[in-house]
């Protein structure tokens, strides 16, 4: 029987994960022309969000809603009092009511494994990777098809001038400078600014798609196979690290290990050898080819060292770039942007939100060590390692993440298996 609602709540998620795709440093959302985009994705978001609560409201207790008025009012409290001591307030606010939504966006799909929006995301992000891989050989690769023209972006930009990017058809970017790579060999940058960023998202929904949805997903192995091809194809060191965790903790996770135990032990040593030179290979060209972005790297960490013992409880506010930039040398004032979202939080937010955040990573750590739920357990490390390694702080996908680990509850694996559709 055609069920209207049940549609029009996985359109909505579907809306609410693009948008999840376009926060998350999408090269649209960097283009100066297309700044509007910012705040229409904003609205929209709020919009269907609460649509989305709405319609799935009705099948809720009241005990659990009465727990979600009171989650919200706790949230409130600690906002509003951040908003009292930081420089940029409004920026707390328009965060604030993004996890407010998400609170019951989360709260009302509570009994099931993964929240609908995150499998819609992988979704997505799987169509991404396939067109990606189909214009990365094609086009970067073999030259066989081309740009059709470019648009300018604010995140390659130097001295504050917005740099051409290659277009194919609005489809895929070349988004990054491919003489400063690896001997010139294209990296995969898919829609987003740069090839980390698109590995980021490649790595989150391979997460999802390994650790939740495989066991119940006739496309499965066809949808790890593209993820992991374009993870490869993006050539950052950060993603070969995720894939190398990813195969060892698989491996160690496989039934049959027992079995093939010999097997293992001698494989093992094999692919960490190789894996280890490869790591090695990517980290000497980098500094060898691409000094300045590994400087700048590496220099963040100390810029937001520096500006979080100043402004050790609070910071000095959330993306307040203005502020940040009088801590770096002068020597990069070519490139202030940041690169990892763990200074960002601790210069910008001050123990204050970074305690928050953390929080959140130590449940999903220790509740799920507790009840031996090794999946999520993996899973939320693995978040932690991108999140440590990576610049998507305030992004609206590791917000709702984030609010998901807080709210996980004790689930064996085999319970959660029949939760998932």
């Amino acid at each position: 029987m055609f069920n209207i609602k049940k549609n029009v709540t996985n359109l909505l998620a579907y809306l609410i994960a693009a948008i999840f795709i376009y926060n998350c440093n999408s090269i649209w959302s960097t283009v100066p022309s297309l700044r509007r985009l910012i705040n229409i994705s904003y609205v929209i978001l709020i919009c269907i969000s609460f649509i989305y609560i709405l319609l799935s409201l009705n099948s809720q207790s009241r005990n659990n809603i009465l727990k979600l008025g009171e989650i919200t009012l706790g949230i409130l409290i600690y906002l509003l009092v951040y908003c009292l001591f930081t420089p940029t307030p409004d920026k707390v606010i328009r965060i604030g009511i993004v996890v407010i939504l998400f609170i019951w966006m989360v709260g009302i799909n509570n009994n099931k494994t993964v929240p609908p929006i995150l499998l819609k995301y992988k979704n997505l992000m799987v169509i991404i990777a396939g067109i990606s891989l189909i214009f990365w050989l094609f086009g970067s690769l073999l030259h066989l098809i081309f740009p059709n023209g470019y648009i300018l972006s604010n995140w390659s930009a130097f001295n504050g001038i917005a740099l051409p990017v290659p277009n194919y058809h609005n489809l895929y970017f070349e988004a990054q400078n491919m003489n400063s790579n690896f001997n010139n060999f294209p990296r995969n940058t898919a829609i987003f600014t740069e090839a980390p960023m698109s590995s980021l998202n490649f790595s989150l929904a391979l997460l999802i798609e390994i650790f939740f949805t495989s066991s119940l997903n006739k496309w499965s192995k066809l949808q790890k196979s593209i993820l992991i091809l374009a993870l490869i194809t993006t050539i950052s060191t950060t993603g070969y690290l995720f894939l190398i965790f990813i195969f060892c903790i698989r491996l160690f996770q496989s039934k049959k290990i027992d079995t093939h135990r010999n097997l293992i032990l001698i494989i093992l040593p094999i692919v960490v050898i190789i894996g280890s030179l490869l790591i090695i290979t990517l980290l000497n060209q980098k500094f060898n080819l691409d000094s300045g972005s590994s400087s700048i790297r590496l220099d963040d960490y100390k810029v937001g060292l520096a500006a979080w013992i100043d402004h050790p409880l609070f910071g000095i506010g959330i993306q307040n770039s203005n502020l940040l930039i009088q801590y770096m040398g002068n020597w990069r004032t070519f490139n202030t942007g940041f690169s990892n979202s763990l200074m960002d939080l601790l210069s910008g937010g001050g123990l204050y939100l970074t305690v928050g955040y953390f929080l959140c990573f130590g449940r999903g750590i220790f509740i799920n060590i507790h009840i031996k739920n090794w999946n999520k357990f993996w899973f939320t490390i693995l978040t932690l390692y991108l999140f440590i390694l990576i610049i998507f702080t305030y992004s609206y996908i590791l917000i709702f993440i984030l609010i998901w680990f807080a709210f996980l509850t004790p689930k064996s694996n085999y319970e959660e298996l029949q939760c998932i559709h």
